[in-house]
Order: structure tokens, then sequence, then C-alpha cells
């Protein structure tokens, strides 16, 4: 478990500390850089830095980082070839519909496992990613949680998002 919250983390910071902690954990499972300054150079690093060196983590949070769809393509890169992450937390960035179409894309694999998604407080996230969830739900039965509280979801959007779900017993959506 690396927690390094709030630390002022640059992209090139990251570089520095992926570079350490490979060199010293056999293992990375759990992985909270949230509320830094990474951007999307860092996650680009990242993901090339996990995709290079087959890091099986289970719990990543980037949230508060800054990151856009451009980061978000990087992630998608390498979560697709991931099949440990169950939790991706990117919380408060600027991830558009865009974004979350990657992130939608990446639940259509069937070897994701990914069951707990957080992208609450992204401001530019509206309804027309409503549809794109209503549409992978009943495909991806492991996913479990998606938190898009403080979205901008209208209520329209929400209360279609929450008639779509209502089979699923074992979902958490958070709006």
């Amino acid at each position: 478990v690396v927690y390094l919250r709030d630390n002022v983390i640059t992209s090139q910071g990251v570089t520095i500390l992926i570079d350490a902690l490979l060199n010293s954990c056999t293992t990375l499972k759990h992985l909270n850089l949230s509320n830094n300054c990474i951007s999307d150079l860092g996650v680009a690093f990242l993901a090339r830095t996990f995709l290079l060196n087959n890091v099986t983590l289970k719990y990543l949070h980037l949230g508060s980082n800054c990151i856009t769809d451009f980061g978000i393509e990087h992630l998608f890169e390498v979560l697709d070839k991931n099949t440990t992450l169950t939790d991706l937390l990117l919380n408060d960035n600027e991830i558009t519909d865009k974004g979350v179409q990657h992130l939608t894309n990446l639940l259509k694999n069937e070897e994701t496992q990914l069951k707990h998604l957080n992208i609450q407080l992204n401001k530019s996230i509206s309804d027309s990613s409503v549809e794109l969830f209503i549409n992978i739900i009943p495909l991806n039965q492991l996913l479990e949680k998606v938190n898009l509280s403080r979205c901008n979801l209208t209520s329209r959007g929400k209360s279609k998002f929450l008639q779509a779900i209502v089979e699923r017993k074992d979902f958490e959506l958070i709006i």
C-alpha cells in the first residue's frame, strides 16, 4: 500500500516515485496519489510504466489531479490489459463525456475486474454519459458501484439512470 495523498507530487515527481517503487517493491496493489498535481503527463507515465512492468494494481486513486480525457486515454490503454484492478477513483478531475466513453469501453472488456468507479465532481460529465452507462450495466455484472455525484447530470438524466438499474439489486449508484 502506497498512500501519498496531498504531497504536491507533479508529473516529474511521478517519474521519480514510480521508478523508486518498482525498484523496491515486487508487488504494488494499492496506490493513492489523490490531491496532487500529476496531470495528464504524469498519468501517461504511470500508464506506460504499469504496462511495461506488468503492475497488478487492485486500487488506484487519482482524484483531484487535473486529469483530462487525454489522461483517461492513457489509462484506458493499460487498464484494458489489466485484469486485477477492482477500484478506480478519478473524482474531481476534468473528465468529460468523452473520457466516460473510454471508461465505459473499458467496462465492456470481459477481462475487466473493475467493481467500483468513482468519477464524482467531474463537472463536464453530462446526461450524455448516462446512456453510455445504461448500455454497459446489463453487460457487466461485476460492476457494483458507480459514483457520479456532483457531476452535471440533470434530474431527468438521474431518473433515467435510476430506472435503468432497478433490476440490479447488487448495484449501487451514487448520484
